[in-house]
Order: C-alpha cells, then structure tokens, then sequence
C-alpha cells in the first residue's frame, strides 16, 4: 500500500511539472499564431490598398476603350475583377478577425502563476483592440466595396447622367476617407501588438531559464 502512495505522490508532481510546462507550451504557441496573423492581417491590408489604388486608372481605362460601356454592363469590366479580388481579400480578414479572437481566448484560459503575468496581458489588451478595430473596417469596407458595384453598374442605365457619374463619385470618397482613418489606427494598433507579443516571448523565454 505504502508502495502505492508513494507513486500515486509521484504521479501528482509529475502531472504539476506537465502542467507548468504546457502553460509556458502553450503561451508560446499562441504567441507565435498570433505573429502568424499579424502578418496575414498586414499582408491583406496592403493588397486591398493596392488594388484600390487602380481603381480610377482602370475605370477611366473602361471608359476610353468602351464608349458603349458594354463591359460594365455585362460585368467583364476590369474594375469588377478588381472589386472581387479585394473582397476576397476582405474575407481573408474576417478570418483573420476570428483567429484572433480565438487566440485571445485560448490565452486568457491559461492558469498557470509562473507565467509573465504582464507581458500576456499587454498582448491581450492590444488583441482586443486590433479586432475591435479590424472588424469595424471589415465591416465598413464591405459597405464600400458593395456601393462600388452599385455605382458602376448604375452608369449603364439608360437614364444615367452625369451627376449620376459625379454623386458617385462624391459617396465613393466619403467611404474612403472613413475607412482610411481605421487603416491608420490600424497601422498603429499592430505595432503595438508587435511590441507587446515581442516583449511577451521574450519574458516567456526568461522565465523559463
């Protein structure tokens, strides 16, 4: 009996030491996901900003090579292809939107004392944060790209005019402007998180030595 005890005793401390290292595991594991979608978030971001910026060279391309608009009206039009690329783009954030939600929760479940109380929680206040910004531009942004469509399909009705050409115009900047004060803080936002996931994995490493 005593025999048992005494393993079982063992068994405890063994399953403890597991459990210490599979919360630092786990840390660094999140830490490195998040780096990953830190860089996808970026990697997007800068390939919709690009393909927004040809809009108006592709359009005013459309309407030099096609006086009968022909190819807005059935849509072959290069500036549909540009809006779906950036849509596709688009969605490739919202999933990068809900990793990041699903890392931030995966680190706020760790129970583990010896881990770098700080750092961690300076990484998941600046997560809270991207997504929160992350999402409020996926959201107007899809509105935006939504209108762009509208707008040049509309340019082929039969009573389109030029105001039609110009009160478009006019909405379509009024977005941009929107949505180009979220990519700022953005910009800023994921630097933020940068620093505080760098200094995490650094205290991380430390604490293990």
């Amino acid at each position: 009996m005593k025999k048992l005890l005494s393993a079982a005793g063992l068994l405890g401390i063994s399953t403890a030491l597991a459990g210490c290292d599979t919360g630092f595991a786990q840390a660094e594991d999140i830490t490195a996901q998040i780096e990953t979608e830190e860089s996808t978030i970026v990697e997007k971001l800068n390939a919709i900003t690009s393909k927004e910026a040809s809009v108006q060279s592709e359009f005013e391309k459309t309407l030099t090579e096609d006086e009968e608009l022909s190819t807005l009206k059935d849509g072959s039009a290069s500036i549909f292809e540009n809006i779906e690329t950036r849509q596709t783009d688009l969605d490739s954030l919202k999933e990068s939107s809900e990793n990041l939600k699903t890392h931030l929760d995966e680190l706020t479940k760790i129970d583990n004392e010896e881990l770098p109380d700080e750092e961690l929680t300076a990484v998941e206040d600046n997560l809270k944060t991207v997504k929160s910004t992350l999402d409020q531009f996926i959201e107007q942004y899809n509105g935006s790209l939504e209108e762009q469509e509208k707008y040049f399909q509309s340019l082929t009705a039969e009573d389109a005019t030029y105001q039609t050409l110009e009160s478009g115009i006019e909405q379509i900047n009024g977005s941009h402007a929107g949505t180009n004060d979220l990519l700022i803080q953005l910009d800023d936002q994921l630097v933020q998180l940068q620093t505080s996931r760098t200094e995490a994995t650094a205290a991380l490493e430390e604490s293990q030595k």
